[in-house]
């Protein structure tokens, strides 16, 4: 004779809780990941961007043009973002201002190893950190930080005019 056992009922009721509860987490970890790509889309709106797979070719086709390195994980950076778009929305760049993200440390390695063997730029270029370049036929001439420093409007208007990008007049 075969013997069944009775399932007491709280253990559906904690079945169906561990079901809920992983619907709720599934649910917020779909909405935060939304949320982070939207607002990396939604922030950058309208400036072209290219991946990192892009920008050797880019480089080659667009020799002169301004390349802003976007850390992505740093969040503090939205502000100083929207005051960019702002500058860098004036008729001044003629589409020579591109931006690329850094998404992870294999991104960061590509660029660097980029940066060092193809471009043969005598300094450090730190591309952990958001950073901004300028290319002129198809070399960095300059970037905006050489050490560990948290990007800032003020220091970018100085850099683009110093190197003639921007006039005086844009705000």
């Amino acid at each position: 004779m075969i013997y069944m056992r009775e399932i007491p009922k709280k253990n559906y009721f904690i079945l169906l809780g561990l079901i809920i509860g992983t619907l709720i987490l599934l649910y917020y970890a779909t909405n935060l990941y939304e949320n982070t790509r939207s607002y990396r889309d939604r922030n950058m709106d309208g400036i072209p961007t290219i991946t990192i797979d892009e920008l050797s070719n880019y480089v080659k086709e667009n020799p002169n043009m301004v390349l802003y390195i976007r850390d992505i994980k740093d969040y503090k950076t939205k502000s100083f973002e929207n005051s960019l778009k702002r500058l860098v929305g004036s008729d001044s760049f003629n589409n020579e201002f591109i931006y690329i993200d850094t998404v992870d440390s294999d991104d960061i390695k590509i660029l660097d190893n980029y940066f060092s063997s193809n471009l043969e730029y005598n300094k450090n270029v730190i591309v952990s950190r958001s950073n901004i370049l300028i290319f002129k036929d198809g070399r960095i001439v300059d970037a905006l930080y050489q050490d560990d420093t948290e990007i800032n409007i003020r220091d970018v208007r100085m850099f683009f005019l110093k190197h003639g990008i921007i006039g005086d007049e844009v705000e």
